[in-house]
């Protein structure tokens, strides 16, 4: 029994607390309202060009599946240092983490504060 699946990616719901997905397994079952697994205070909506990703079922039952992640081969940065950090869009946009500074790279730059004496 595998445990552990690539899947391809046919759809995402993101209406719900948790993002459910449409997915294809490698051995040829589709799977609807699968959670995906995101780690608190980030969330994300894999785009149209996110194709595949890492599945894991628990006893390797086909309809106890939730998503590990997806694999971007499309959008994610290249040439990162070790220990180099990246958050990115397909627009283009990224906060990039390094040894001691931040590099924002972005269209506009928008801060929402409360305006104090």
């Amino acid at each position: 029994m595998n445990f552990i699946r690539r899947f391809f990616l046919h759809s995402v719901d993101t209406s719900s607390p948790s993002m459910q997905a449409q997915i294809e397994t490698s051995i040829d079952q589709v799977h609807d309202d699968v959670e995906v697994l995101e780690p608190y205070g980030l969330a994300s909506s894999p785009p149209e060009e996110i194709e595949e990703g890492l599945s894991a079922h628990v006893q390797g039952h086909a309809d106890h599946g939730v998503i590990l992640g997806f694999f971007d081969k499309v959008f994610r940065p290249q040439g990162l240092s070790r220990g180099q950090v990246v958050i990115y869009n397909k627009w283009g946009v990224k906060i990039e983490l390094f040894n001691g500074s931040i590099k924002s790279t972005a269209n506009s730059y928008q801060v929402a504060a409360p305006v104090s004496d």
